[in-house]
């Protein structure tokens, strides 16, 4: 992520820091999922169950990612820019992604119970390949956020071959449309339309988060960056523990002139997350911040950390299961922490040995030299 100053590249390592620590702290919230379910234990005080909300900051971060990566193509119509945008999101996304979820497929035939008890069809397999929306989960449990981040990118595309005035229209119809949701007579299921489900998620509105970031960044000097900063870190963390311990729910009623409001985590941590993004980027590019290269490290593996932790997790789980690893430990804090550096670890070395090589060879092979890297 680096931003052309005077022909000077600026990396953003705040953002890399925070991509990291969010892909670990998802991998955590499974650890402590799965011990509630399977060990029907505590994982170290539930303090991780936060550890969802690292999927909105790299729904925010996405938005940021393509608006200030591509800022100054964005008023050219040109079905080559358009290709080419298709293609290294198509590099970037699917071919790590379709490793992973063969890797589950081997799991499915090996280890009994590895999955819940969804049965597996063509037609689903199939769809979970692509990431289309479907009723069924994905095969892999996170390809639900792919699903979105594709949408996004698919969205964003059409800018390069559209009329500008169509194109702020289809802009309009899927803001409205995701805004709609947080009215419960219009909210739309997921599970019941998932097609519309995907259209109109309220989730879309944390891509906008993240664009409406990166304009202010790449057009404004914010001269309370460090303050914005903390508010986003700080609020963040301070509304994923209410959630967490029940003072607020994953989803709340709220009844105003007589009108149901639906409030979710769109408000309670994309809101949070786009300060936190919006900040962190500001301060990397007016002062830059040295952050130690183990932590930008896990922000380069994070795609891998966040495909490859859960399917592992719970072969480990099952694995600690069997050999009754549980009552021999005896202490699930000590456990947990295993299970979730060890699938943190085999994601990392997933991220050196094959993401790394093999994304580098695809975009070398399908992605026309001649355009600008982003």
């Amino acid at each position: 992520m680096q931003q052309q100053t005077n022909n000077k590249p600026k990396t953003l390592n705040l953002l890399q820091l925070f991509r990291g620590l969010a892909a670990i702290a998802v991998a955590l919230f499974h650890v402590d999922q799965l011990t509630n379910e399977k060990f029907n234990a505590v994982y170290f005080f539930d303090i991780f169950k936060f550890g969802w909300s690292g999927v909105d900051y790299f729904l925010v971060l996405s938005g940021f990612i393509i608006i200030y990566t591509q800022h100054q193509n964005l008023l050219q119509r040109s079905f080559t820019r358009f290709k080419s945008f298709l293609l290294k999101r198509f590099v970037r996304i699917y071919p790590i992604y379709w490793l992973a979820t063969l890797g589950i497929l081997l799991f499915l035939l090996l280890i009994p119970g590895f999955k819940n008890n969804t049965p597996l069809t063509l037609s689903s397999t199939i769809q979970s390949f692509l990431l289309f929306p479907q009723q069924q989960a994905p095969i892999l449990n996170v390809g639900w956020t792919l699903i979105l981040i594709l949408f996004f990118y698919l969205i964003f595309s059409l800018n390069y071959i559209l009329p500008r005035r169509f194109y702020l229209a289809i802009i309009a119809i899927v803001l409205l449309g995701s805004t709609s949701q947080f009215i419960s007579a219009f909210a739309i299921s997921p599970a019941e339309y998932p097609r519309w489900g995907l259209v109109f998620n309220s989730l879309n509105l944390e891509f906008l988060f993240g664009c409406i970031a990166a304009y202010i960044v790449l057009n404004y000097s914010l001269h309370y960056r460090r303050t914005i900063f903390f508010l986003g870190l700080g609020s963040l963390l301070l509304f994923s523990y209410l959630q967490t311990y029940g003072v607020i729910n994953e989803v709340n009623i709220i009844n105003l002139f007589g009108i149901d409001f639906t409030i979710n985590r769109t408000i309670f941590s994309g809101i949070p997350c786009f300060f936190l993004v919006m900040g962190a980027a500001s301060i990397d590019i007016k002062n830059g911040v040295e952050i130690p290269k183990i932590f930008t490290y896990f922000g380069d593996a994070s795609y891998s950390i966040y495909l490859i932790h859960s399917p592992v997790i719970s072969a480990l789980v099952q694995l600690s299961l069997k050999l009754k690893l549980n009552e021999a430990i005896n202490n699930y804090f000590i456990l947990g922490s295993l299970i979730a550096i060890i699938s943190i670890g085999i994601s990392c070395i997933f991220y050196d040995l094959i993401e790394k090589p093999l994304t580098k060879y695809l975009r070398k092979q399908l992605v026309p030299r001649k355009t600008s890297p982003s």
